[in-house]
């Protein structure tokens, strides 16, 4: 099943074209799924960003991952474990990762329908509105997966996440928000994420993106349903 999925996911990628919503400046990157073979660039993306990225990333102060941890984060089943990432095609960097794990590996709660999500995106591409577009499709992955729950913890000073997260729970139907002693839960059931969704989603995204799959400009607006990411099922 795993190797199914994998060679299914392997097909999926799509040029995608950022705006800097303080500078115009524009850079594209290529976005698809992780995979085994990005070992190195998932390494050099932890290793890159600053000791402050890492602590509300990660919850605690920067250390550098074993080759273990590593491989946890790209060695992926594309069902319960599941990451998109942005490639730099300048550098063959990875510059940013959007990823979810299931809740079944909890021992204490396990439930395959749950899913736990994070973002992370390089220091210098704050502003490009990555960490929004990159969620967006994650979700879309996830509801195809049978997913129908994504739950984000972030730490109450990370103002990046909680503002993108904040963006996502006021157009997901039934959305939870809880303030914990020092993180904010953020529970975004996945049940109820139709074309309805999908249009309200068009007014949370920050910036232009210029989609070279399909060769259209569109402001501020998801390129396709939320069942239909990127060209998975053609």
């Amino acid at each position: 099943m795993v190797s199914e999925k994998k060679a299914k996911y392997s097909r999926v990628s799509r040029d995608v074209t950022f705006q800097n919503s303080k500078t115009s400046k524009t850079l594209t990157f290529e976005m698809r799924p992780i995979s085994p073979d990005d070992d190195e660039r998932e390494a050099l993306l932890l290793d890159s960003i600053s000791d402050q990225s890492h602590s509300l990333r990660f919850f605690g102060p920067k250390r550098k991952m074993t080759g273990k941890e590593v491989k946890y984060f790209t060695h992926v089943d594309y069902r319960d474990d599941f990451a998109l990432c942005c490639v730099d095609p300048a550098t063959d960097e990875i510059i940013a990762v959007a990823r979810y794990f299931s809740l079944s590996h909890d021992p204490f709660s396990p439930n395959h329908d749950v899913v736990e999500v994070a973002i992370l995106v390089a220091d210098e591409y704050s502003s490009f509105g990555i960490g929004t577009y990159l969620m967006y499709h994650l979700f879309q992955f996830a509801a195809i997966e049978g997913k129908t729950m994504a739950v984000a913890e972030v730490l109450k000073e990370n103002v990046f996440a909680r503002q993108l997260f904040d963006r996502f729970i006021k157009v997901f139907p039934d959305s939870k928000i809880s303030f914990q002693d020092d993180y904010v839960e953020f529970r975004m059931p996945l049940t109820k994420c139709g074309e309805e969704t999908c249009y309200e989603i068009d007014q949370i995204l920050p910036v232009t993106y210029h989609d070279l799959a399909s060769k259209e400009i569109f402001h501020t607006s998801p390129p396709q349903p939320l069942r239909t990411p990127l060209d998975v099922n053609k």
